[in-house]
């Protein structure tokens, strides 16, 4: 009796196992494609999360160029010593970058679900192939420098005939102006020399050309705008002369009716 149990199990044990591992293998099977899912579903979860990390970078940096621009689109247009001519072919070229920044950022806006290889090189195109953002911010701001120069040499030059016309009073009074008249022959000089530095860095700026990813053209470029600079910043350095000879000719005629000219011309700046 014992015997035939034992045989009973037996065979059920071997009619069931296969049946057993089947299901092992199917439930293993399904684990397996289970986690193969999740696996998969997290990596799509993770390209979609640095695409948008990416986009939202690529976002960023462009909205900040077309702030800029538009920023130095408005500072064109109130450019005293810039004709009109020059002005609309300034702002011109600031509009159509900002329509292909804006374009460019459509673009990649539209392909930031996909995170394909356009998308990469779209987002590498906002430094490499928009060098002319490199390239017309700093040209406006010295252009922007020397309008205010400009407007600086304007009133030194009102300031200097009425100086000399104080200095003549003077003169005819019976007082002694050697030194006014030097004074004032120094003044102008700062002013001249003003103007040469003022032409120099206009004369380095309005050639240039975007470089468009050619190194000798960038380093041109970029040789240019560093001695425009330099340029600048002697044409500020002779206006500062020339405001602090201008102040010793006022106080040494007493005349308080030029104060305020003098004055004025130390409250503006010409940064760049």
């Amino acid at each position: 009796m014992k015997t035939g149990k034992i045989t009973s199990i037996a065979k059920f044990i071997a009619l069931s196992l296969p049946i057993i591992i089947l299901g092992l293998i199917l439930s293993t099977s399904s684990v397996n494609a289970q986690v193969s899912a999740s696996v998969k579903a997290n990596a799509s979860v993770n390209v979609t999360k640095l695409s948008a990390d990416r986009v939202a970078k690529g976002d960023k940096e462009l909205d900040k160029r077309v702030e800029s621009l538009n920023k130095l689109n408005d500072r064109v247009g109130e450019m005293k010593r810039l004709t009109d001519a020059q002005k609309s072919a300034i702002q011109g070229e600031i509009k159509a970058v900002i329509l292909n920044l804006t374009t460019l950022k459509a673009k990649i806006d539209a392909e930031g679900t996909t995170g394909t290889t356009s998308l990469k090189e779209d987002l590498q195109s906002i430094t490499t192939n928009y060098r002319v953002y490199a390239l017309i911010m700093p040209q406006i701001h010295i252009l922007a420098a020397l309008d205010r120069i400009g407007n600086l040499t304007d009133a030194f030059a009102i300031l200097g005939t009425k100086i000399e016309g104080r200095i003549a009073e003077a003169k005819t009074a019976g007082k002694d102006v050697a030194a006014l008249e030097k004074n004032l022959t120094d003044f102008r000089a700062k002013i001249t020399d003003e103007n040469a530095e003022a032409q120099k860095a206009l004369n380095l700026i309005t050639p240039l050309a975007p470089d468009n990813g050619d190194k000798t053209v960038m380093t041109a470029n970029k040789k240019a705008l560093t001695d425009a600079r330099a340029a600048i910043k002697k044409a500020h350095q002779d206006i500062m002369d020339a405001r602090k000879i201008a102040g010793t000719m006022v106080k040494a005629l007493g005349d308080n009716s030029l104060k305020a000219s003098v004055n004025g011309s130390a409250s503006t700046t010409v940064s760049h």
